[in-house]
């Protein structure tokens, strides 16, 4: 890494909608 300039932050994570409760996201499963 000869980069010393300081990267942007990564971007935030997708915002789960109520559909994506039922489905697997990120290889996990959200459980409410």
């Amino acid at each position: 890494m000869a980069d010393n300039v300081k990267n942007p932050p990564p971007p935030p994570p997708p915002r789960r909608t109520l559909g994506d409760y039922g489905q697997r996201n990120d290889g996990e499963i959200a459980n409410l």
